[in-house]
């Protein structure tokens, strides 16, 4: 039987958790496009831990504005801190997830009573999760872009067409608490770079309240985060040598994106050590002087001027790192001799940190609530 035909009384109440994420934010909207009598009915609701990123309300928010009905907010009473002393300051982990229990399913429940309810729920298509399982026999949990083949090129368009993405997803795969142990080693990095009091936060709770205890099995979060950098480092590289045998080039260019001079194009040679390549010796002085980078000596041919400079790790940061070694190109046959071993010892890398992510349990729809 299609979820929109259960039968149901008028007591039977309809529910739609929105965690701030997408799949839950297009459903509310999907339901009310495609099934007005339903929307009609909706509760909508938020178990908020109190430990959401900014954008989560800020999108909540915009759903509220946009469904014209109140989304309900939820609680434990508690924030996170309370809950982690009254587990003896163990943080929670995929093995152990109490923070779900206590700050997620809990709440819920409480709203929920021993009413007979449907629960909707925004499990994909294409997707391979599990939904929320309760002890309750009222509740009755729905899946209706599943029935419906709703699958996640179907959930942008939506939200396209609507309250747009929430802008987290630039850099992170899902909704959640910002200290989530679910979040891959990259979205560990980006918390760092876009939020960094809040990694800050979630260092602070391994260092003084953890215990001893880390958000991630293989170390610290600084640990963590070092990991990812380099990783991240050898992608770039990776995909730029890549580029560099699709167009049968000698040199890896790369465009600078700070400085006013789109002829530029920086190459960056190991032992920190830049070249940057140029139209002319005037723009070579004259971008050694913007950047603050000392010179060591302008190289100028009829072909191509060349600057050799010293740089600053912190100072130029992603540009630097992102790109590789580069030889003159009566060298051609040994960068291509060096660029295989390169690109392995790499890849070697850049799968060694996706292998350590693949191990983590994914989450559930719980999370999500």
């Amino acid at each position: 039987m299609h979820f929109s035909e259960l039968k149901d009384s008028n007591t039977t109440r309809h529910v739609l958790g929105l965690s701030g994420g997408k799949d839950s934010a297009a459903l509310a909207i999907y339901i009310r496009d495609k099934y007005p009598e339903l929307s009609a009915k909706m509760e909508y609701f938020f178990t908020d831990t109190g430990s959401e990123m900014k954008e989560v309300y800020e999108f909540l928010d915009s759903m509220e504005a946009f469904l014209d009905t109140k989304i309900h907010r939820l609680s434990s009473g508690k924030p996170f801190e309370h809950w982690l002393k009254v587990h003896n300051n163990y943080l929670p982990s995929a093995k152990q997830r109490w923070c779900t229990r206590t700050m997620k399913i809990k709440p819920f429940e409480d709203f929920i009573g021993d009413d007979d309810v449907i629960s909707y729920i925004g499990i994909r298509a294409d997707e391979n999760r599990q939904g929320y399982e309760s002890s309750k026999e009222s509740i009755r949990p729905v899946f209706p872009f599943v029935e419906d083949g709703i699958m996640r090129g179907d959930v942008f368009g939506m939200l396209d067409k609507s309250v747009g993405v929430p802008k987290y997803y630039n850099w992170r795969s899902r909704s959640g608490c910002y200290f989530c142990f679910f979040q891959r080693q990259d979205e560990w990095l980006w918390l760092k770079r876009i939020h960094p009091d809040l990694f800050i936060k979630s260092q602070a709770f391994e260092d003084n309240e953890g215990d001893g205890f880390t958000w991630r099995q293989e170390g610290t979060l600084n640990d963590v985060v070092a990991k990812a950098e380099l990783a991240e480092k050898f992608k770039i590289r990776k995909q730029v040598y890549e580029e560099m045998e699709l167009n049968g080039e000698d040199t890896g260019l790369y465009p600078d994106p700070k400085t006013t001079y789109s002829q530029w194009k920086v190459l960056d040679a190991e032992g920190g050590k830049l070249i940057l390549k140029c139209a002319s010796k005037e723009e070579a002085e004259q971008y050694l002087v913007d950047s603050g980078i000392q010179s060591l000596k302008i190289v100028e041919s009829k072909l191509k001027v060349l600057a050799l400079a010293e740089y600053d790790d912190t100072e130029l940061g992603h540009r630097a790192q992102a790109i590789i070694e580069t030889m003159i190109k009566n060298q051609s046959n040994q960068i291509a001799s060096d660029r295989t071993s390169k690109v392995q010892r790499w890849q070697d890398i850049i799968e060694q940190e996706e292998d350590e992510d693949d191990d983590l349990e994914k989450p559930c729809f719980t999370c999500s609530l």
